[in-house]
């Protein structure tokens, strides 16, 4: 993909670090990855949870709270890719950072 190889020769780019910060469902006892085609965001709760736990009634909604981000970082809400705040737009996608309001990014 250009945009990744792109990405990836900039010099910025810790390619382990980024697959090393894969967030897990926050489902108690679950283990699974949230992957771009093995997540979803829950409508009502606004929990990223496993394609496992993505009805209400399996990943008791309301009661979750979400897995935190780490410091510094905005989730991309296309692709999952975790992007510096500095970041204006995503390295993988270049979907715009969602605004502040959007409680996506942590500073």
């Amino acid at each position: 993909n250009v945009i990744w190889q792109a990405h990836s020769r900039n010099g910025r780019c810790n390619a382990e670090k980024l697959q090393a910060k894969k967030r897990k469902c926050p489902v108690q006892g679950c283990k699974e990855k949230l992957t771009t085609s093995g997540s979803i965001v829950c409508a009502k709760c606004k929990v990223r949870v496993c394609m496992k736990h993505r009805y209400v009634e399996a990943h008791q909604c309301g009661t979750l709270k979400p897995t935190p981000l780490p410091d510094g970082q905005w989730e991309c809400s296309q692709c999952t890719l975790l992007n510096p705040s500095a970041s204006a737009s995503c390295g993988a996608c270049r979907a715009a950072k969602p605004s502040e309001g959007g409680g996506c990014v942590v500073q």
